[in-house]
């Protein structure tokens, strides 16, 4: 699962022309911290509710390409000097009932400065531009850091969990030098779960 939550997993998403907030100048470092402490976990697991189970071989430490498979977003990251960071993938498959399936993923990234992790805002957006309707942006409920975003999103696949097409509600933060993101994606994802979530990430970190 290879970004294989929200738009890493539609297919025809990866950015061919995208900047996503890249820019010809070479990227300033001069601003990075000497020691970085790097997120160890995206959702932490005091709130994410009853019933979940940790999806270990898709949570772990993130490089570039393992958070997305948009080249531009790769290039964005490494460009805004992109630290390190952490996704948790937790699941309420209920296999075998007809229960509501749930898929959760939280992120956090970490960027050297404050104004890295704000200009990665533009790659993130891009690549849900370019998904049209699949993608679409609504007002953020709930105000979550310095920068709020929320999508309503459609058409997406989960290789490995028999999910061929499902709904998501995706939001994204900033919070100082960190830029996190939690997915809700099953029949009707619940958006109150993902403010709930995020809080916590943003708390986290």
């Amino acid at each position: 699962m290879n970004r294989g939550m929200v738009l890493g997993a539609v297919a025809g998403l990866l950015l061919a022309g995208c900047s996503g907030g890249s820019g010809s100048a070479k990227p300033s470092h001069a601003s990075a911290p000497t020691a970085v402490a790097l997120p160890a976990s995206g959702c932490p697991s005091g709130v994410v509710p009853a019933g979940f189970a940790l999806d270990a071989a898709h949570s772990g430490a993130l490089q570039p390409a393992d958070y997305s498979e948009s080249g531009d977003v790769q290039a964005a990251m490494i460009y805004d000097d992109y630290q390190g960071g952490y996704r948790t993938v937790y699941t309420d498959l209920k296999p075998g009932t007809a229960a509501v399936a749930l898929v959760v993923e939280c992120v956090a990234l970490q960027f050297s400065t404050p104004a890295n992790a704000s200009r990665f805002v533009a790659a993130f957006t891009a690549l849900r531009q370019d998904a049209g309707s699949l993608a679409r942006q609504v007002t953020p409920s709930t105000k979550i850091g310095t920068t709020t975003l929320e999508y309503e999103e459609t058409g997406q696949g989960f290789a490995g969990y028999g999910i061929t097409s499902t709904d998501v509600v995706e939001m994204a933060a900033v919070d100082g030098d960190h830029f996190d993101t939690v997915s809700v994606a099953g029949p009707n994802p619940p958006a109150a779960l993902a403010v709930s979530l995020l809080e916590g990430v943003v708390n986290n970190t």
